[in-house]
């Protein structure tokens, strides 16, 4: 069904994403690394549609706080 929703979406010529939940985990992190978080949000608002798949195999665990963060 997200398949569908995105080849209708391109077929009335708006900009679509379609990746998975693991990838754009991956790319995020390596923006936070990289000091490019800024960059990585608006390479992605230029979106209309995003579609990511696989949700359920992707672990989210909140990130732990650095000692030098207080």
């Amino acid at each position: 069904m997200a398949v569908a929703l995105a080849v209708a979406a391109c077929r009335q010529r708006k900009r679509v994403r379609f990746t998975t939940a693991a990838e754009l985990v991956t790319e995020m992190i390596e923006a936070q690394s990289q000091l490019q978080l800024t960059r990585f949000r608006n390479r992605w608002m230029r979106y209309e549609l995003v579609v990511l798949d696989e949700l359920g195999y992707v672990v989210m665990r909140t990130p732990r706080r650095s000692c030098s963060s207080r």
